[in-house]
């Protein structure tokens, strides 16, 4: 059985926790719809504003819908690079997302459209993944950066996409100082 330590976003809580995976990456996990939960071990519970520890329990049961964000701490478990490579070609775009009142930026990867709202709607997942993503955690004094956070769609309240990234070529000036806190 494998375990993912991640970082998971509710509206009230940051919740540090063993993900369960049994041999799935967990974005499929997140978008099982056989399970409307998650089981996780060894869950450290903070409240999301003020970040003060509130406890740990050994085990439990989250429900998916709760969950606005995903930070694995081993996001090459999850792979968003790899898998475009090996299956349908998409265009990069810079991103800048508010979810459950966090700022998110990262590169979103859309084979169909540049368009935010048909993104959402048609082909985004439930749970999608932004790769070269950065995360700005209200109570604390860092944004996490990481190489994948998988959002759940339905917490988006905004949604902004810049012009897409060339293969193998830098993020444009302003691009990047769009992306930068």
């Amino acid at each position: 059985m494998t375990e993912l330590k991640t970082i998971l976003v509710t509206h009230e809580h940051l919740l540090t926790a063993d993900v369960l995976l049994h041999g799935q990456r967990l974005q499929d996990a997140l978008n099982n719809r056989n399970s409307d939960f998650l089981r996780v071990s060894n869950v450290q519970i903070v409240e999301r504003h003020g970040a003060r520890p509130v406890g740990n329990v050994p085990s439990a049961a989250i429900r998916k819908a709760e969950i606005g964000l995903a930070i694995p701490a081993n996001p090459a478990h999850e792979a968003p690079d790899k898998r475009l490579a090996c299956f349908v070609q998409k265009g990069e775009y810079p991103a800048v997302l508010l979810v459950m009142g966090y700022l998110v930026r990262g590169r979103l990867q859309l084979r169909e459209t540049d368009d935010p709202v048909v993104a959402l709607c048609r082909e985004l997942s439930e749970f999608f993944a932004l790769p070269h993503a950065s995360v700005a955690l209200p109570g604390l004094s860092d944004e996490i950066r990481t190489r994948v956070v998988l959002v759940n769609s339905r917490y988006v309240s905004l949604l902004h996409l810049m012009r897409p990234v060339a293969e193998g070529q830098p993020t444009t000036p302003a691009a990047a100082a769009a992306l930068r806190p």
